[in-house]
């Protein structure tokens, strides 16, 4: 299978926890506004979305959900399939960018943006830009902006390879 590469800011690494199973994705951003009817409706009032283009049928860009919730998890988890990363790939794939890497800005690239518990309801962002995706969570949800990193089972992470942190200079 072929897998996209991150982008920085808009092709982005993303955990998922859905029904106590760890899985990482490899999409666009725009899937990651858990709620779009907020994003939509605060974007109407006036409230900036940093000069982000409003699509007039923003559902269709998500299967037609709204709103991405533990109940609609498992719908759209299945319409992404293609874009879930085994961790033994990220790792293959850190290792080739780690021998092509020129900078420490190349490794931005790989960094993971959210971490979404669909178990327990809870978005965790440290997206790159100012983009603020924990405000579009759904009812009931918590939406936070933090550094998740030590939330991610050891097994799953695919910057640690040979016993090197990928990350580190």
């Amino acid at each position: 299978m072929g897998y996209s590469y991150p982008e920085y800011a808009q092709i982005i690494v993303v955990g998922v926890i859905f029904r106590d199973v760890f899985s990482w994705y490899i999409t666009d951003r725009e899937y990651w506004f858990l709620d779009y009817v907020k994003y939509t409706e605060l974007s109407s009032i006036g409230i900036p979305l940093k000069n982000r283009y409003v699509n007039p049928e923003p559902y269709k860009e998500r299967f037609d959900i709204a709103v991405l919730n533990e109940k609609t998890a498992a719908q759209f988890l299945s319409c992404i399939e293609d874009m879930r990363v085994p961790t033994s790939k990220l790792i293959e794939m850190m290792l080739e960018w780690d021998e092509l890497k020129e900078s420490y800005d190349d490794m931005l690239d790989f960094i993971p943006c959210f971490l979404i518990n669909f178990d327990k309801k809870q978005f965790s962002s440290i997206f790159p830009e100012p983009f603020s995706f924990e405000m579009y969570v759904p009812d009931g949800w918590i939406g936070r902006r933090h550094d998740f990193v030590a939330e991610i089972p050891e097994e799953e992470r695919y910057w640690i390879a040979n016993g090197r942190d990928l990350f580190q200079r």
